[in-house]
């Protein structure tokens, strides 16, 4: 569980990461669109450029930890399922074993009932 916990904070982490990166980029296009004098075009595409590099990267960070939660996530399932599956089994283990105990102390009070009538 803590595991999932640990996972789930990267993702997190990683969703924060990509979206300051789509901010920077579209950031950078609005520079781009406004035609700043002040600013060199040439600075506003390489600033672009990193942008989209950026995002790129901070894309394919999100969606390898997405993988790795969601595989986690389901693990859980299938241990749960499993777990139900072995509690199932324990209770039916129970019940037939009580059973038996409640079979034997029938039988047993049945021949001590017979048995105080021959004294």
């Amino acid at each position: 569980m803590r595991t999932i916990t640990k996972e789930r904070k990267i993702l997190e982490t990683k969703r924060l990461d990509l979206d300051a990166a789509k901010n920077r980029l579209r950031k950078a296009k609005t520079m781009e669109s406004q035609n700043n004098a002040k600013i060199k075009p040439e600075m506003i595409a390489k600033e672009i450029d990193q942008a989209e590099q950026e995002l790129r990267l901070a894309q394919e960070d999100f969606d390898r930890q997405i993988e790795i939660t969601r595989l986690l996530l389901e693990g859980i399932s299938a241990a749960h399922s499993n777990h139900v599956r072995c509690l199932n089994d324990f209770v039916t283990a129970q019940i037939a074993f009580y059973a038996r105990c409640n079979q034997h102390m029938c039988d047993l009070q049945r021949e001590l009932s017979t048995g105080a009538n021959i004294s």
